[in-house]
């Protein structure tokens, strides 16, 4: 029945202007404080997002963790910061204390936190008073990465101003999608204009298409690299400034409608699954860590160190998808 409602929206939602989807999906992900701006990547985001930062003032280096997809770092250096890491534990959590004497040791320019894995990015930390204070008396600018939770977007915090936005995506880590994705801000960030080629538009479908069958077992899936490593050298996986696809606004739209039920199962296989490390988010976490690799489940690889793709970040991590439908 599901299928059948979704294939209905889908085809309605074909007959809408562009700009009338566009307005529906900034309206569904809105929060008070923050307006949602639609991107064709939560790279492209983060890019964005970086640039913005930089060219309001702020010094150009950056704080991130230790942890961190190496899309992330590539986008941020793309944007003109010099990086630095701060440490997290093994649930990829930071101590709040340690980074307030990073900021006024380092005086990085912007801090990135992020919800790898479930760990909370600093949204518990962030309405304290005190962590407040401290952030807002260092000039940094924050940067939520939250490519990996878009249901996080009610946690972001208040009373920080222009000084802290995020960013979404919505490439199979929340819902099933094809790229897409977007900028939560308290200012306006501009459009990106570049338009597709009819070409790009057909790559888009054929990823998604290839990523569907996938899921279900009709066809293999792609052979996976020993660690997980983007070079973001080919399209869709660049950080070309499109503007978003029809098709990515669609998914959103209907990712959204799915998102409680997306979660649900989430939560349902977590309890499942012997051995799971409950990390501050583990519930709609689309991977979670575990104490060893259970015999079912699928396996999520290590993520690479920046610019040495056959090198683990954390070699003894162990991880499985939960994304809430087939291939969980």
């Amino acid at each position: 029945m599901n299928v059948l409602a979704d294939t209905a929206r889908f085809l309605a939602y074909h007959l809408l202007p562009r700009e009338s989807l566009a307005r529906r999906l900034a309206a569904c992900f809105a929060m008070p404080g923050f307006k949602f701006q639609p991107e064709f990547s939560g790279r492209v985001a983060i890019l964005k997002l970086a640039r913005h930062f930089l060219a309001a003032g702020h010094r150009p280096v950056a704080l991130l963790p230790d942890y961190l997809c190496n899309v992330v770092e590539v986008a941020v250096r793309k944007a003109g910061f010099d990086i630095l890491h701060y440490r997290t534990d093994d649930l990829l959590e930071p101590d709040p204390t340690a980074i307030v004497r990073e900021l006024q040791t380092s005086a990085p320019g912007l801090l990135l936190t992020s919800n790898m894995f479930g760990s909370s990015a600093l949204l518990d930390a962030m309405p304290d008073d005190t962590f407040r204070a401290a952030v807002l008396s260092s000039g940094v600018a924050v940067l939520v990465d939250l490519c990996q939770d878009i249901s996080l977007i009610h946690r972001l915090p208040s009373g920080y101003g222009n000084c802290l936005a995020a960013v979404v995506s919505f490439n199979d880590k929340s819902f099933p999608s094809v790229m897409g994705g977007g900028i939560l801000a308290p200012f306006p960030v501009p459009p990106s204009s570049k338009r597709l080629a009819c070409r790009e538009v057909l790559k888009l479908y054929r990823e998604l298409g290839i990523k569907l069958l996938s899921a279900t077992g009709i066809v293999p899936r792609r052979t996976q690299a020993r660690f997980e490593y983007s070079h973001c050298a080919r399209f869709p996986y660049t950080f070309e400034l499109y503007e978003p696809a029809r098709i990515q606004y669609i998914l959103g739209l209907i990712g959204f409608n799915r998102l409680n039920e997306r979660n649900r199962l989430k939560l349902d296989h977590a309890r499942r699954t012997p051995d799971v490390r409950r990390t501050r988010f583990f519930e709609t976490a689309p991977f979670l860590i575990t104490g060893s690799t259970p015999p079912r489940g699928r396996r999520k690889p290590s993520y690479a160190r920046f610019n040495q793709p056959l090198e683990s970040l954390r070699p003894d991590l162990h991880a499985i998808h939960n994304k809430g439908f087939w291939d969980s």
